[in-house]
């Protein structure tokens, strides 16, 4: 949840400390009493507080051997600051995490893994063993921790291939623990490979969801000083959905629709190389301005999403998507290098390949209380596919969906047709072009609410970027109110060379 913003720093603090009370209690439980072994491995101690130079580990697991560091523990309490959320892949925490791995080293000690956790997940990283050459002293010494790794280390961090070992849902329990310490000894003894214990598409899950509360914790704030206004501008939406959503849920479906539009102009940007390359924006120059403001940010961000439906003549219900792009950003530099740093992020994933992403984001982030109201209810995939496969027998069948939510059902009937049509397994490469827009046409899709329809255009956009979708036909409309042969205007306007329609 959102913390509201009149909470007070020592509370938040004490929070903290609470956090990492209660991982040392089960950790010392699991460590100290003798009752696990993992693969052969003992660990002799668990430290709350470890000194090392002048600074403090928050939590240090030793072991084996006596010079051995088997896991740095840096806690975060959820908010780094009042109403602000933390992300356990933030640059300047795996940088504080590194810092004391990196003094460690110099004194002699064997550093295996560092992680980062708040009350809501934990992310593990492994150790270079070059780590006190790959740091930037200067920033350790000066204690600016955004600083202590390259932009390009950080990537390598990000990068399951190299550092990153997974993205955790923290669970405050003897179990998850001695799971998570038996997963990182085989990881250590290489017994397995890190995509083995948590698949990249989950990992990827994990970290979308961690950028979205921490961008939604500095969008409700602002929100909240014309939420009035916005609900004024936008009542007749919110009269024919039946529910206005509180500041808290509108804001942090601002931020996914926000990720959306970053996620999928970086989809499209492989594969349309007219596209310019969105790269991190905070400090740069484009177009002769200089961006140093989040009002400056977002018109820079938008300029690219505008070029991406001009130079696709396509994609507008991805990109421009009504109330959710009142969202708003605070003049704050850590977020604008925070979504950078997201940016960057996106370019070491090939998201389109992973399935429903954006789904299973959805059913993370959208407490089942909120998609009730909205009458929005997440299908399971393999309920999908198996009432599609009954369902649609022939390759010129139409798929009806009525109430489409984040675009599941869509999904697998756009996969069931494209095997039809082919007699080819989905997956395997994109569909040509041609198909996949004869596909588009058979899918119809309706939803009351602009959030879900959005997540349905984005994830049929999906199934073929190269391609654009002309032939989508998925609408913000009541479906109980819509009768045969009735046309029904899109909500946004086509771009073409002449007069807008």
């Amino acid at each position: 949840m959102i913390k509201m913003a009149w909470q007070g720093y020592e509370e938040i603090k004490k929070r903290e400390k609470e956090l990492q009370r209660r991982i040392y209690d089960v950790l010392r439980d699991i460590v100290l009493s003798g009752k696990y072994r993992f693969h052969g491995v003992s660990f002799s101690d668990v430290k709350l507080g470890w000194q090392i130079d002048n600074r403090e580990a928050d939590l240090v697991i030793l072991g084996p051997s006596s010079n051995d560091v088997f896991l740095i523990i840096e806690t975060k309490r959820k908010e780094v600051k009042p109403g602000v959320m933390s992300r356990v892949t933030d640059k300047a925490f795996i940088g504080q995490a590194l810092t004391y791995a990196a003094l460690a080293k110099r004194r002699g000690f064997n550093v295996y893994f560092i992680a980062v956790c708040n009350p809501g997940s934990i992310a593990v990283y492994k150790v270079p063993k070059n780590v006190d050459t790959i740091v930037s002293w200067d920033a350790i010494r000066e204690r600016r921790y955004e600083d202590v790794i390259s932009l390009d280390i950080y990537r390598d961090f990000l990068d399951p291939d190299k550092y990153a070992v997974f993205t955790l849902t923290l669970e405050l329990s003897e179990n998850f623990f001695q799971r998570l310490l038996d997963d990182l000894v085989n990881v250590w003894k290489r017994k397995k490979k890190p995509f083995e214990i948590q698949s990249f598409s989950l990992k990827v899950i994990e970290d979308l969801r961690d950028f979205v509360y921490w961008l939604s914790s500095y969008v409700g704030p602002l929100l909240r000083e014309k939420y009035d206004v916005i609900i004024k501008n936008y009542e007749e939406q919110f009269k024919k959905i039946g529910y206005i959503p509180e500041p808290r849920d509108l804001a942090r479906q601002m931020a996914y629709v926000f990720m959306n539009k970053i996620v999928f102009y970086k989809v499209l940007e492989r594969f349309w190389g007219k596209l310019p390359k969105l790269e991190a924006l905070y400090g740069k120059t484009i177009s002769g301005k200089a961006i140093e403001s989040a009002s400056d940010y977002l018109e820079a961000l938008n300029t690219f999403f505008q070029e991406a439906i001009r130079v696709t003549g396509d994609f507008e219900p991805i990109f421009i998507t009504g109330v959710f792009d009142e969202v708003a950003l605070p003049d704050d530099p850590d977020v604008l290098r925070g979504i950078d740093n997201f940016i960057e992020y996106i370019d070491y994933i090939s998201i389109e390949k992973l399935g429903d992403v954006i789904g299973y984001v959805y059913e993370l982030l959208i407490p089942p209380r909120e998609r009730h109201v909205w009458g929005q209810l997440y299908t399971p995939p393999a309920v999908c596919e198996l009432i599609t496969r009954w369902c649609i027998r022939s390759p010129n069948d139409v798929c009806l969906g009525p109430g489409c939510g984040s675009g599941t059902f869509e999904i697998y009937g756009y996969r069931r047709l494209y095997e039809l049509k082919t007699s080819s397994k989905y997956g395997k490469w994109y569909p040509k072009a041609e198909i996949h827009e004869k596909i588009l046409s058979q899918i119809i899709a309706f939803d009351i609410n602009e959030f879900p329809v959005h997540l349905t255009a984005m994830n049929l956009a999906m199934r073929n970027p190269r391609a654009p979708s002309t032939k989508m036909n998925v609408f913000v409309a009541d479906f109980f109110t819509l009768h045969p042969c009735v046309e029904s205007l899109l909500p946004y306007k086509i771009k073409i060379f002449g007069p807008e329609k």
